[in-house]
């Protein structure tokens, strides 16, 4: 009966000390683990030193005692082992975790990159048929304007060879009337007719010279529009 009260008093610390760990709990502090590994290497001798569990009505042999501490001690171990595995298992599953996380990731940025692709798409597809009105209106402002610094130029160009031709008719009259039957006279009224017919000649091809420019400058304008026009269509 008292063997049987003895042992019903005692905790059974295979019991209460089964590993049940648990992922996600703390690690005993390195101090404690090294102080238990400290007491596990001491030898049975030694342990008499230790206080002895005595009571008034119960006492536990020291071979009791060295055997619990033994099991105690390998039940420490254990733990430590299976919490050593279990952070290896946590390690694995971060890793695992953080590789399906990335392609995700990777997956969410293409469809932004997707979505600013067709925005892009609709912008440049608008922005031109919204500006081809103002385009096709600056092209016209710009070919009215070359119309008329073009009928300018040719008209005051016209204006001078008009003044040039009353030149040369006054320069006619003025030489048939001062006509005379002396030799001198008509020596200088030839070289009047010719310096008429060479300023004749002269405002002719200013003249020329100047319809020809006028022409050049008409194409070059023209070839510029036409320039721009595909430059704009591009």
């Amino acid at each position: 009966m008292a063997s049987s009260a003895k042992s019903a008093e005692m905790p059974t610390i295979s019991k209460t000390l089964n590993p049940t760990p648990d992922p996600h709990q703390e690690y005993l502090d390195p101090r404690i683990t090294i102080a238990l590994f400290e007491i596990g290497s001491h030898s049975p001798s030694s342990w008499g030193s230790l206080p002895s569990l005595k009571n008034s009505s119960h006492q536990v042999t020291e071979q009791q005692t060295a055997q619990k501490f033994n099991n105690l001690l390998k039940e420490i171990k254990d733990i430590l082992k299976n919490m050593a595995g279990f952070e290896e298992k946590i390690t694995e599953a971060k890793e695992l975790f953080e590789e399906t996380n990335i392609p995700e990731d990777v997956s969410a940025h293409k469809e932004n990159i997707r979505g600013l692709d067709k925005i892009n798409e609709m912008l440049s597809t608008n922005l031109p048929v919204s500006l081809a009105p103002e385009k096709e209106d600056n092209e016209k402002k710009q070919e009215m304007i070359l119309e008329t610094n073009i009928t300018e130029d040719v008209s005051a160009h016209k204006e001078n060879i008009r003044g040039l031709d009353k030149i040369n008719e006054m320069l006619s009259t003025n030489l048939s009337v001062s006509l005379a039957p002396e030799k001198e006279d008509n020596e200088k009224k030839q070289e009047m007719i010719m310096e008429n017919q060479n300023s004749e000649n002269t405002v002719q091809v200013f003249a020329r010279d100047l319809v020809n420019r006028l022409e050049e400058k008409k194409v070059l304008n023209e070839t510029q529009q036409s320039q721009e026009k595909a430059k704009n269509r591009l």
